[in-house]
Order: structure tokens, then sequence, then C-alpha cells
């Protein structure tokens, strides 16, 4: 088994910041599949990889590019806000903002539903460049599509969006705050394995277990609510 590639942190980081030694005491752990450890280089990415999942879906932000797929929303029977020089709209606020825009025909997605049949109009249609224009118009900052000249059913699961998403701030690199949360929330999981694992040597000197994965989780918290994006219509 081949281990997940991570992007917010590495196991290495882990190792580092735990300062974990091996077994007999000769060196500082590193993570490995070939002379397996405990953990081993696979289970921490895992770990690792599931994390960059929850904080994605803390902050409503992604700081890689990450695709959602078949991401349902309601079409609403309300007449929409006039803007004067600029056609009457149904609205599509997608879970994510910094949607990579221009969306992409068959990479993603914006279907409409007309009766029980889905219409792909990124196909079908014409994608506006700025606001009012083409068939729809998609606010990638913002996370909202308009929807000019196509009328879906009205009710819940009236579209159906799939696209990708990325904070552009991290085209380069991941943010310091992300990399830490995500360094401290994956130490977390290793305090509630050390049970079997026994990863921290006894020392009386130590902090127990407890407060130290209360101190990581205290940590994650704080870095990740600098990064949480707050919904606004």
């Amino acid at each position: 088994m081949t281990a997940p590639t991570t992007t917010y942190c590495q196991p290495s980081d882990i190792a580092t910041a735990l300062q974990l030694m091996k077994a007999d005491g000769s060196a500082r752990m590193v993570f490995d599949d070939s002379t397996p450890t405990t953990p081993s280089l696979t289970e921490v990415a895992t770990w690792i990889t599931e994390n960059e999942d929850w904080i994605d879906d803390y902050c409503l932000d992604s700081w890689r590019a990450v695709t959602e797929t078949d991401e349902l929303h309601r079409a609403e029977n309300k007449a929409p806000v006039i803007n004067y020089g600029t056609p009457l709209s149904q609205q599509i606020h997608l879970t994510y903002a910094n949607v990579i825009t221009p969306l992409v025909a068959g990479t993603d997605k914006l279907e409409i539903n007309q009766s029980n049949t889905w219409l792909d109009i990124l196909v079908n249609g014409t994608q506006g460049t700025v606001y009012g224009a083409g068939d729809f118009y998609v606010d990638g900052q913002k996370g909202v599509i308009y929807v000019y000249n196509y009328l879906a059913h009205i009710g819940p699961g009236g579209f159906r969006v799939t696209y990708r998403h990325q904070n552009p701030k991290s085209t380069s690199s991941v943010p310091q705050g992300i990399k830490r949360a995500c360094i401290c929330l994956t130490a977390m999981r290793f305090c509630l394995s050390d049970d079997y694992i026994n990863l921290f040597p006894d020392n009386p000197n130590n902090i127990n277990l407890t407060a130290k994965y209360e101190k990581l989780e205290a940590e994650a918290y704080l870095k990740l609510n600098r990064y949480k994006r707050v919904y606004s219509v």
C-alpha cells in the first residue's frame, strides 16, 4: 500500500513536532513502510489527509485544489434582487468560495433539473465573463453562480454542480497557520492511540496525555479560526 500524498504538512513534520524517538532510544523516529514503524508512514499520511479534509470543512476553504462532485442546491421560487441593466437570475450559493474559474466542460458541471432531467448548461449554454453576461456567470471569489436564461425545477435538488476550488493565496505554499493546525490535529491522533502503541515514554516530569491533547486541540482551533470563512449572501 502506497502512502497517500499530503499537502498541509508531511509525516516528518509530525515526528519533529512530537520529538519521537525509536523504541531503543538510538535515534529520532522516521516513519517508514519499508522497515515498518508503528504507526507506519502510510498510517500517518492517512491521518494527515483525513485532517486536511476536516480543515477544509471547518474553514469552508481549501489550500489545495479540491473537487466537489454533484453538490446539490435548492432552486428558490422567489423574485431575485433587481439590478438595473442586468437580467434576473436564479442564484446558487456554493458551499465553498474561491472557485477555480472559468468552469471547464468535462471537468466541471453545472446541471439544472428540468422535469427530473439533468441539463448541463456548461455544455449547452454560454458562460459569461462578467456579471449579467451569457447564460450564467460564476463569481469565483464569492462562490456564487448566477443563472440567467435557464429555469431550474423549483425545490430541493434544482441544481447539481461539480466544481474545483482553492484559496488563491496557496498556489505556491500552504499558510504556516494551516500547516501548524494540521500538525496539531495529527499529533492529537497519536495521543489517542498511545495506550496501544506506547510512543510517549513514562516520565513524571512530562505533562500527561490528556493535558497534551487539550493543548494541541486549543492551538489547532486558535490557528484555524483565523482562516475560517464567514458565510454571507
